[in-house]
């Protein structure tokens, strides 16, 4: 597993936490990285991840509810909320990371951390937003 993966993942588990506890990122920050280990590269990504989603979380909820047809963003299961709030701030935010990459890395999450269902529907909306806001030309 490549480090930005697990970063990742390890972003899903402390937006989780910081939304179950209310806790703010500097508070739970020591205690998270007590219990995961990671090395510098990872855990500077992961906490970027999660710095920029709680900085940018209303223009991602609005891209996320514009996506997400029948749904409002309130309705969504947490998990699968933060998910796309992660995988859209690296669309948005990460311009250097083709945007299929990132949608598999939403999917493998996803995978990892929701169900099957929702696998599907996080898939949707992240190919969706992708194919209209960051198509790659191919040579």
């Amino acid at each position: 597993m490549s480090s930005r993966s697990r970063a990742r993942q390890f972003a899903v588990q402390m937006l989780y936490q910081i939304q179950l506890t209310g806790q703010h990122v500097d508070d739970l920050r020591d205690g998270f990285w007590n219990r995961e280990k990671a090395d510098p590269k990872t855990r500077s990504f992961s906490e970027a991840l999660v710095e920029g989603v709680l900085e940018n979380i209303a223009e991602l909820d609005l891209e996320i509810g514009a996506y997400a047809k029948n749904w409002s963003v309130e309705r969504m299961a947490i998990v699968d909320r933060i998910v796309l709030q992660i995988g859209l701030y690296e669309l948005i935010h990460h311009q250097d990371v083709p945007w299929k990459v990132v949608a598999d890395e939403v999917v493998t999450l996803a995978r990892l951390f929701s169900s099957e269902q929702s696998t599907s529907f996080i898939n949707g909306i992240i190919h969706a937003w992708g194919t209209n806001n960051r198509l790659e030309v191919t040579p």
